[in-house]
């Protein structure tokens, strides 16, 4: 008699166990699927061609963190084939890409283009500052998938257009 009586309290405990547990599945997945649902719209992705374009954006950055304090910004660099790779998935929300021959006209894709000044870059491995030969502006084009539901991107893109207006202005 003990031991049907153990065995029932085990399965008991068992079943309990189970049902929490299924109760604490359902609760991530659901959590997981609202986290992908926000997370594009809380970060905003931009590939660089040249690691000095990430200095000399610094103070677009700046204003744009000022604006939207709770999204993430994540900075990435690369050739501007792959930036164009990252803004077709959807895995960079803007690129910004020295190579103004590029042609970006086949998807869809919005694009500003400016003219901005070499600057110096601090080589964090050697401590120095590395000082462009060539100081004569170059053009950068600015180059986005236009996203009216992405309040962020969206905030973002008008955002380059009213700065670089107004460093035109500043000339």
């Amino acid at each position: 008699m003990k031991e049907l009586i153990l065995i029932c309290i085990v399965a008991f405990v068992f079943i309990f166990g189970y049902l929490i547990m299924r109760k604490v599945d359902m609760f991530l997945a659901e959590n997981n699927l609202q986290t992908k649902e926000h997370s594009p719209s809380s970060s905003l992705r931009i590939g660089f061609e040249a690691f000095d374009l990430v200095d000399q954006s610094a103070e677009l950055l700046e204003h744009f963190s000022n604006k939207a304090p709770s999204c993430e910004i994540i900075l990435f660099y690369g050739s501007a084939e792959k930036i164009e790779k990252g803004l077709k998935n959807q895995e960079l929300d803007f690129g910004f890409i020295l190579d103004t021959c590029h042609d970006f006209s086949d998807g869809g894709f919005d694009s500003l283009l400016v003219s901005v000044k070499q600057g110096s870059v601090i080589s964090n491995s050697v401590g120095l500052s590395v000082v462009p030969l060539d100081k004569s502006e170059k053009d950068l084009k600015i180059v986005w998938m236009a996203d009216e539901v992405n309040h962020k991107k969206k905030m973002f893109a008008e955002l380059l257009q009213s700065f670089f207006k107004e460093q035109l202005h500043a000339r």
